[in-house]
Order: structure tokens, then sequence, then C-alpha cells
């Protein structure tokens, strides 16, 4: 078995990082506990959220507010810009928004714990619904994880702030409309890239069993199962029906509530920011990037037009890099540094989001929300064509399953991630327990077992996993679907 990436190198042609055979990649892990403690890997247990009187599905009720940069330069601008959306989902004092000091990472957990301790009046919890305005720069996409813990989290990265009002138009227009905007139908996407150059399967090709076997079996049956009239349909692009021009055709001619697509995510470390910019996090759809001419199989967000584009509907992408790329991988905070790690050690000169969330989101006619991953995303591997995972496949997908019935439901976006957060807490709490007795038995020359050290890895690379995907725009925004 070996450890495979979901990332794929724009300009190189092959895995983002070379597969690591899974005993050498847990022995990496359990050599870095010790350095892991100064360099981010977590050091105390997460704080319970605290116990909500309000429905926390319901905005309205939770709370929303923007959250922003104390300093930055388009303060009173963005709050301008902001207002209809702010007024529409009923924010307490419009102009005054949770404001991030800039501190560094070893304080954000006051700030938050701060945070918690707000009060909207007669004794309400601070909103639960909060939605960050800026970059990566004015407001770190690290913060932003880890907010998410015990709130609903979005974020706007714009360009030019009119983005911000186009927006905020688009939502309250779709909201308040009378009709429906999109089909109780769910597009899936699942590529299969075959065998890699280390002789094992793509990771999209185990990917492609749990979409074919769980996800699209839970759509079909949501009606059902919840007693709904009428169905729910999916329209499954798999394989070599998984192209780019299938894609674009399908979202342009059903208007789905849901695209979701599993693939490799693109990435071009040691490129200049202009090229990372234009193809990161893209969408490797089917072919064989060897034979076929890029443009013909990337979906960029230069293939986002200015019609009509899954208007009112949410992107959910399942890659490396969806959401965005950091300047440096947080994979290497807590993998020991005294080999060689396979992964280069810095991605981009400063770290961004994606070029097509912000396509699709600011799009005047496009999607309420995008949903992606930051990062690299890794999976177990295996030479053998067999479906090795489907014992726990129910519950290694219950989060992603989570999300997407409650999407089609109309919950809000923020509200469909709380089980994935919940996991994230979960997993975090473990990895401290057990990380804990791990360094205690270095500190004394103990060996460390076999089993303790497979648990200690798997339990991190399902952290990564959870604590990586993200919002792309408002996450009290939902879908409205024709009866």
């Amino acid at each position: 078995m070996k450890i495979s990436a979901h990332g794929f190198g724009y300009t190189t042609k092959e895995s983002s990082f070379r597969p690591i055979i899974y005993d050498e990649f847990r022995k990496k892990i359990i050599k870095g506990i010790k350095e892991n403690q100064t360099r981010g890997a977590p050091t105390g247990k997460s704080s319970p959220p605290r116990k909500l009187t309000s429905d926390p599905a319901i905005p309205e009720e939770a709370g929303w507010t923007f959250l922003i940069n104390s300093n930055h330069p388009l303060r009173n601008q963005i709050i301008d810009a902001i207002q209809p959306l702010a007024i529409h989902r009923e924010m307490d004092r419009t102009r005054i928004p949770l404001l991030y000091d800039g501190r560094p990472e070893q304080f954000w957990t006051s700030w938050i714990n701060e945070y918690r301790m707000l009060s909207r009046g007669q004794f309400r919890e601070p909103p639960k619904y909060i939605l960050i305005i800026g970059d990566p720069q004015s407001v770190p996409l690290g913060f932003q994880a880890k907010l998410s813990i015990v709130a609903f989290v979005g974020r706007l990265d714009f360009d030019d702030v009119n983005e911000i009002k186009t927006y905020a138009e688009k939502i309250i227009r779709i909201e308040n409309s009378n009709s429906g905007f999109v089909n109780r139908e769910t597009t899936f996407l699942t590529t299969d890239h075959g065998v890699n150059s280390s002789g094992c399967y793509d990771p999209t090709h185990f990917s492609r069993f749990d979409i074919e076997k769980e996800l699209i079996p839970n759509v079909d049956s949501l009606a059902s199962k919840l007693e709904l009239q009428n169905k729910f349909s999916t329209n499954k692009l798999s394989e070599s029906d998984a192209t780019k021009n299938e894609l674009q055709h399908s979202i342009k001619e059903s208007t789905p509530g849901l695209v979701f697509t599993s693939s490799w995510g693109m990435c071009a470390p040691g490129e200049n920011m202009a090229l990372q910019k234009e193809f990161g996090g893209a969408i490797c759809c089917h072919g064989n990037p060897d034979e076929a001419p890029y443009k013909d199989l990337l979906f960029t967000a230069d293939d986002v037009t200015t019609e009509p584009f899954l208007e009112g509907g949410v992107f959910f992408q399942e890659s490396s890099f969806g959401y965005g790329t950091p300047s440096s991988s947080e994979l290497h905070n807590w993998i020991s540094q005294e080999d060689n790690w396979q992964m280069p050690r810095q991605i981009a000169p400063t770290t961004f989001v994606s070029a097509l969330p912000k396509k699709l989101v600011f799009h005047r006619s496009g999607p309420i929300a995008f949903i992606g991953h930051l990062d690299e995303m890794l999976s177990y591997t295996i030479a053998e064509d067999e479906d090795f995972q489907k014992d726990d496949r129910e519950k290694r997908m219950s989060s992603i399953s989570f999300a997407i019935e409650n999407i089609l439901l109309g919950t809000p976006i923020g509200y469909s991630l709380k089980k994935m957060k919940e996991e994230y807490n979960l997993l975090n709490d473990s990895i401290v327990e057990l990380g804990g007795g791990i360094v205690k038995d270095l500190n004394q020359g103990r060996e460390i077992e076999d089993s303790q050290q497979k648990q200690f890895s798997d339990l991190m690379l399902q952290r990564h996993r959870t604590k990586n995907y993200m919002i792309f725009g408002d996450p009290a925004a939902r879908i409205k679907q024709w009866a």
C-alpha cells in the first residue's frame, strides 16, 4: 500500500509528489512528532462548541455577520458593498463587523475565545454564520479553518469591491424570487486515471468507487428515505464520459442544484504567480495529459462563460488545491524533516484562493457557493484493482454524504459542513491524546508499536482532509429548487 496525491503538476505532467510506501509514511510521522509540537500540530484539546438555544440551521435565528481585517485599506468600501446582504440576513448593527487584528497563529485561539464570549443581547449567542471578506493575506486561510470549528464560515476574496455588490445582489435576487432556480438534480463527475508511475492505481480510481457505490446511491434514495414526493435524479459522468465538454453540457442543459467533481487538482510549484493563479485548482478531466492538449482536459476559470452557469447551484470539488494553494503545505508541519520528503517545500510564493471558485461565485448568474479543498489531498492506493476500502466506506464518506444531502434539501451551505467540522474536532482530540503518549514513550526511549504508528498516521490523514474543506461564498446561502 502507498500514499498518493490527488494533485497533478501543470508543467511536470506528473503527480504533485511521488507516492510513498505507507510504512515509510507512518514512520516519518512518528519521527516528526517531537518537531511538530512547535510547528503547528495540535497541542491541546479543542474547546467544545457553546450550546445553542437557537436553531443553527436557520441563519436568522443563529445570527449572521461578516469579518474583515481591521486595517484593510478598503474597509469602508467593503462595509458599504456588503450592506444589502447584511440587511437581508437581519444582521445586528450592519456596519459593525467582526475584526481580525492580524495576530499571529499562536494567538488565533484567543481571538476565537473572545468571539465566543460575544453576545447579541437578550442572552443570545454570538453570530453563528460568518462571512470573511478579504484575501488570505488579510485573513489567513488557516484562521478560517480554525474558526470553522465553532462557526459556519465562508469567504469572499475579491479583486474588485464591485464583485461583492454583484454577489450580494445575486443572493438576494435568488432568495427573494417566487420561483426556483435549480432542478432536483446532481451531476457527478469522477475521473479514473488508472495506474500511476509507481505501479499503484491512482487515487481517482478508488474515489470513483466511493462516488458510484456510496454518494450516488445516497442521492438516488434521498427522496424515499425522507418520504419526499419528488425524487432527486443524478447525472453520472464517469471514466471516458468525465470530459470537460460533458461537464459543461450537463451544467448548461439541466441546471443541477449540485455539481460534484472528483479528479486531479492542478498545481504548478516553482512557476510564476500568473501561471499558478491561472491553473492552480483547475479540474483535470478525463484524458491523457501526454497525448491531449491541456485546453481539452482542464476545466479552468476561463471555461466559465458570461452566460448563466449553474445559476443558484453549488459547486463541490473533491481534489487537491480546489479551494486554493498554500505557500507551503501543512503536511510539512507534521512530517519529519530528517529525511527527504517527496513534496516541494514551497508550492507558491504566497497563499492564494483558486481562480475557478472566484469566477464561479462572482458570476452574476452563477452558483451561490463553492466547496473545495485547500492544500494537497492524500489517499491510500494499492497495485491491485480491488475495492479494498469498501468495509469502512459508509463511515469514511458520511460527512460528505451529510453535506450533499443538506445542500440538496436547501439547508444553508455552512450548516452542510457541520458533520465534517465535528469530525475534525474529534480527530484533533484523538491526535492530542495518542500523540501525547507517543511523545512520552519516545522521550523514554521506547519503541512505538506498529499498531500505534498506523493509528496515529491514519488519524493525521483524516484530520488533514476534514480540516481543509472550505466554503467560498456566503455560508448562509442555500439553493432554491423547482418543486
